[in-house]
């Protein structure tokens, strides 16, 4: 569609208006390009001039007699002079700026700043000229900056001036025409319709005519007032390229950079758990397999298959002020796979009990033989957080839970261990942040696993710090305020999120009336099997 900005484009930093003048001061100095502040201090009673460059207008003039009803002139403003003070203790208004629609939107700028008045009375004060000027002070109003990136005059104060408000620089320019393809792209399942779709820019005009060129055996040409599609039909499976011309009524022409989309074809290669498509940068389009149900799950090749996968164990369940480890995780690739149906497993969050009785781990997850452990518990009785692991492409790496802060009643416990960090160590009435998970774009979307959980804390004083949850699902832990007495405050602890494998949040102290005391449970694990799709024999791949 055609650019609605018409290309113009903003840039903040020309020259302000005037500052408003004090009550005990002289006029108010001149703006950069607007007018001169206004007078009606207890020292002058002229108005300010315009700035060195003869531009903008005269402040107005105020009065100063009697002296306990002083009054100051508005300021200048870019298109108008400041008005006086009346003599009778009310001040002059601002001048007004001048509009302008240069950017596409009528707007005023450059008005002048209301004056001052000395008595407790808020109706004596200056009003602002339209165009950012704002109203003057007053005994008992303070005065305020003009309005930024209009360069409006401050109103004048009875104390103390104000700032004037930032200019503005605005350079327009002509668009020039140019097209993109927005719709096909990615993947599509054999047998729908597909429909292209462009976006077109232009500065000059709102006629033009989209022509789209693909090799899936389909032109389509027609003229659009704001944007060009086309049907091209239920292409065969495979993977295709297409790009789109436009020609305004001037004759000027643009072409677009090419899009790759592919149509899967029916009958998938394997089936099992929530299916998407994605393509990377490369063109290449994969079949994803993702499993979320906790239990037993089946994936099902229909075909040899070379598949990639991330299995991800459960977060384990938070501790007596310890956070739960976050799911080991697990990843491979090119594994070659037989037709044939294969368990997959999907790993439950452990549980969690608070003090009462010992946290539990996650559960296993597992594909085939690969097998992704819980993220350890965090520890009822030492206050240290769970631990975790990961294994990424065979290599195994193994991360440790922060550590407890055991003088009371200041105590906090340590956060889980993330699948890629250590937790963080308590410290006095802070609980240790969990660590951060193993990150992955398997599914086509960049994604933490793993992260463990935050340690709970206490304090007597205040409200506890707890620690946060690590990226990649950790919960955060319980902050207690234990004081020796009612009211007990508390914040409670999160859970892990399920299906990314975090850690569970730890419980806050024990000391004093008791809070909650709660701890949280793991999040479930996560299953996904990726595979790329690759084209039918004898699929022509055009290029413009």
């Amino acid at each position: 569609m055609a650019d609605p900005n018409n290309g113009v484009r903003l840039f903040a930093g020309g020259k302000g208006g005037g500052g408003g003048a004090g009550y005990s001061s002289g006029p108010g100095a001149a703006g950069g390009s607007g007018g001169g502040g206004g007078g009606g201090s207890l020292s002058s009673t002229s108005g300010g001039t315009t700035n060195v460059f003869g531009q903008g207008n005269i402040g107005g003039n105020g009065t100063n007699t009697p002296s306990t009803a002083a009054a100051g002139g508005g300021g200048g403003g870019a298109g108008a002079p400041g008005g006086n003070a009346d003599g009778t203790g009310y001040a002059g208004n601002g001048g007004d700026g001048k509009s302008s629609a240069f950017s596409g939107v009528l707007t005023w700028y450059g008005g002048g700043g209301g004056g001052a008045c000395s008595t407790n009375n808020s109706s004596c004060r200056g009003l602002g000229g339209i165009g950012g000027g704002v109203r003057g002070g007053s005994l008992g109003n303070a005065c305020s900056n003009g309005v930024a990136n209009t360069g409006g005059g401050a109103g004048g104060g009875y104390d103390d001036g104000a700032t004037g408000g930032s200019g503005v620089i605005i350079v327009r320019y002509v668009t020039p025409l140019s097209v993109s393809v927005t719709n096909p792209s990615g993947a599509y399942a054999q047998g729908a319709t597909i429909q292209a779709q462009s976006s077109v820019r232009s500065g000059t005009t709102t006629s033009f005519t989209v022509t789209y060129y693909t090799n899936s055996g389909v032109n389509v040409a027609g003229g659009y007032g704001s944007a060009g599609s086309g049907n091209l039909g239920q292409p065969a499976p495979g993977v295709y390229h297409i790009y789109a011309t436009v020609i305004d009524e001037a004759s000027k022409t643009a072409t677009s950079v090419t899009n790759t989309f592919c149509v899967v074809p029916a009958g998938l290669p394997a089936s099992g758990g929530d299916v998407i498509y994605t393509t990377n940068l490369n063109g290449k389009t994969y079949g994803v397999h993702i499993f979320t149900k906790v239990g037993a799950n089946n994936f099902v090749a229909n075909m040899q298959i070379a598949a990639d996968y991330l299995v991800l164990g459960g977060g384990g369940g938070g501790g007596a002020m310890s956070g739960g480890g976050g799911g080991n995780v697990v990843l491979g690739t090119n594994m070659v796979l037989g037709a044939g149906s294969f368990a997959v497993v999907v790993g439950d969050g452990g549980a969690s009990f608070g003090y009462t009785v010992a946290a539990a781990s996650g559960s296993t997850s597992s594909f085939t033989n690969i097998l992704a452990r819980g993220g350890a518990a965090g520890s009822s009785t030492t206050g240290a957080g769970g631990a975790s692991t990961n294994i990424i492409f065979g290599v195994t790496n193994g991360f440790s839970g922060g550590s407890y802060y055991t003088t009371g009643p200041n105590r906090a416990g340590g956060g889980g261990a993330g699948s890629a960090q250590i937790g963080v160590n308590a410290s006095a009435n802070t609980g240790g942040n969990g660590g951060t998970g193993v990150v992955s774009s398997i599914t086509g979307v960049t994604t933490s696993y793993g992260g463990g959980g935050g340690g709970g804390a206490e304090k007597v004083s205040a409200l506890a710090t707890r620690g946060s949850g690590g990226a990649g699902g950790g919960g955060s832990g319980e902050a207690n305020y234990t004081g020796y007495g009612s009211p007990n405050w508390y914040t409670a602890p999160t859970p892990g999120a399920d299906n990314t494998g975090g850690g569970g949040g730890g419980a806050g102290g024990t000391y004093g009336v008791s809070a909650s005391q709660n701890a949280t449970k793991g999040g479930s694990g996560l299953v996904v099997i990726r595979y790329e799709i690759v084209p039918p024999k004898g699929t022509v791949i055009m290029m413009r």
